[in-house]
């Protein structure tokens, strides 16, 4: 699954969320966030879902930013 990873930070921005509580609401460390951010790991399916709901987007336009 390829996601367009410059687009997952600008929604944690956007959102006015920092990296630390992001990672705490998604369940997962701040290295793997910054992992999946930097494009050094593909993001879960179950951590994509909880994106999409912590940041107000549908999980489609997830999956359509990673395909530009």
């Amino acid at each position: 699954m390829v996601i367009h990873t410059s687009y997952l930070r600008h929604l944690r921005r956007k959102n006015h969320i920092t990296m630390t509580e992001a990672a705490q609401r998604l369940g997962i460390s701040k290295a793997t966030l910054s992992r999946y951010e930097n494009n050094k790991t593909e993001v879960k399916a179950s951590v994509l879902l909880k994106m999409a709901d912590l940041y107000g987007v549908d999980l489609e336009e997830l999956l359509r930013k990673g395909e530009n």
